[in-house]
């Protein structure tokens, strides 16, 4: 039976974690993963359809992985969205019990191809269309304060909990979870992480998302196994602060972030395999 999101996060009392995968994984892929994350996040790509139809891997993957009993969070993008589509999009999975989303607003938006001018915007229109049906979810981009007024007013217009962009320093997403305590934000907060390969994937990562790595954490980067500083950074964060839950950006690279997940689990007494 699904779960929403929000309720995953307001019981649990210890490590817990989810999957994104991105619509291109195979059965077999799905298949071969043997742990059991709380949900799986699937991406959108807006940017891949020209939305005239229901018939699209978002939505095929979706049904599929609700078909397995597994819990699903979809993505969905402010980006070439119109409101008779969304409804149809939005009554398909309630039909289908998907009762999870995370709203963004989209790689290349473009306001002309779009009935929604923000992600506030689509956050409120989906609980006007559907009531309390969903739980919605936003991104928190750890590194912009100035973001935090924003998380503020999709949270006023109907989101209840926030994901953070991937980070690599433990203390920029503490200062995030103080920063939004101090605004008034009280709606759970999930840590994105990122299971890279190696150095360079880092580097493209810093450069495409505009993030900040200090030395000591880019020498750890060089210089250890991607795996260790994965689990260390999770470790640190699990250890020091109320978190619980982290979700893993997999880009369906199963059997790494399998291997961190696996290092982590018997850190945690009481944590079921």
């Amino acid at each position: 039976m699904a779960r929403k999101i929000t309720h995953i996060l307001n019981n649990i009392d210890r490590f817990s974690y989810s999957f994104e995968v991105t619509p291109n994984v195979t059965e077999e892929e799905l298949n071969n993963i043997k742990l059991e994350p709380a949900f799986y996040a699937i991406t959108w790509h807006a940017k891949l359809y020209d939305f005239n139809n229901l018939d699209i891997q978002p939505l095929k993957l979706a049904e599929t992985l609700a078909s397995k009993n597994k819990n699903v969070l979809l993505n969905l993008s402010c980006h070439k969205l119109r409101k008779e589509y969304l409804y149809r999009v939005l009554d398909f999975l309630k039909s289908k019990g998907i009762c999870n989303l995370f709203i963004i607003q989209g790689e290349g938006y473009d306001e002309d191809l779009s009935d929604f001018k923000s992600t506030s915007d689509l956050v409120e229109t989906i609980r006007d269309h559907s009531g309390i049906f969903f739980s919605i979810g936003v991104a928190g981009h750890c590194e912009k304060l100035a973001t935090i007024e924003s998380l503020k007013e999709k949270i006023s217009r109907g989101a209840d909990f926030i994901m953070t962009q991937a980070f690599f320093d433990p203390n920029v997403f503490k200062s995030f979870i103080a920063n939004c305590k101090e605004a008034g934000i009280t709606t759970p907060i999930i840590p994105g992480v990122f299971p890279f390969d190696n150095q360079d994937e880092v580097e493209k990562f810093i450069s495409l998302c505009k993030i900040h790595i200090d030395a000591k954490i880019m020498d750890d980067i060089k210089n250890q196994p991607s795996e260790e500083v994965v689990k260390n950074l999770v470790n640190l964060i699990y250890n020091e602060t109320d978190v619980k839950h982290f979700h893993f950006f997999t880009m369906n690279k199963f059997e790494k972030t399998s291997k961190v997940i696996n290092g982590l689990l018997p850190l945690y007494r009481d944590t079921k395999f």
